[in-house]
């Protein structure tokens, strides 16, 4: 219960951040949309349809997963624009999302390797869970968590610090294990919230559908792209926080408290 309750505090001090420039919801809204329209894009190019199950085997999945992935490219730029946007505010600059878009657009040919370096490793983790039937699947999961915990600052370091790919990873990494139980505590938190958020608009569409199918389609679609847009850039304000109070800046208005909480030293105690 305490960790859901700091998750509730740590995600409305995120949107009292991304209240105060309110555009940064459209530009993750955006990018949603726009990794949604490349990957079906793309998948209905060379598919012809829905991906199958057949299409996500070896040897095809060589081919499919990296093409169902393309979209990651255009929602890890909109990250990156809410992450130096809200930085900068979290600072007490007067930042604009045009200024976070530059920021962002400068560390462009990074955030490509670090995007083509995430889908590389997604898909050497479904070829061992496709090929490996059961201890595949086991070693996905253990070898993905162990992954996305590692590599948890990799943007903020590449967007707020400017570094290349490798020093960011490396810096992920040293920060992670200095401060480990950081990214696990905090998404797990988020991820409670959106299952709370996705069961309410769940309600309110089943409600709509009584009386109109079509506008219950449409409802669900428009819930489930606000509820995605704001969750993930209220994640983005946070994550950038933690990156920010890993190493000793100011946070803006998140509590040290719920930060320390969020992200224990090693064997430190309060």
């Amino acid at each position: 219960m305490g960790k859901t309750r700091r998750a509730f505090r740590l995600m409305a001090t995120s949107f009292r951040v991304l209240r105060a420039t309110p555009a940064l919801l459209a530009v993750m809204a955006a990018g949603i949309v726009g990794s949604a329209a490349v990957t079906v894009t793309l998948g209905w190019l060379v598919l012809r349809g829905m991906p199958t199950a057949e299409d996500l085997a070896w040897p095809r999945v060589l081919i499919v997963f990296p093409l169902l992935a393309a979209g990651s490219y255009v929602s890890n730029f909109a990250n990156a624009i809410v992450m130096a946007t809200a930085h900068d505010r979290m600072a007490g600059r007067e930042a604009t999302v045009a200024d976070g878009f530059r920021r962002a657009r400068a560390c462009l040919p990074e955030l490509f390797l670090w995007t083509s370096l995430a889908i590389g490793v997604g898909l050497v983790l479904q070829v061992i869970a496709e090929r490996l039937r059961l201890g595949g699947v086991i070693a996905r999961w253990v070898l993905g968590l162990a992954w996305a915990i590692a590599t948890f600052f990799v943007v903020p370091a590449i967007v707020i610090d400017g570094m290349s790919l490798g020093d960011g990873i490396q810096r992920s990494a040293r920060l992670v294990k200095a401060r480990w139980g950081e990214a696990v505590t905090g998404s797990a938190g988020l991820g409670a919230i959106f299952l709370i958020a996705f069961f309410l608009g769940a309600v309110a569409v089943g409600t709509v559908a009584v009386v109109s199918g079509p506008l219950a389609i449409v409802l669900g679609i428009a819930l489930f792209c606000a509820v995605i847009a704001g969750l993930e850039a209220a994640g983005s304000v946070f994550r950038v926080a933690l990156y920010a109070y890993a190493k000793g800046e100011p946070v803006g208005p998140f509590s040290e408290a719920d930060l320390w909480g969020a992200f224990r030293l090693k064997g430190q105690r309060r």
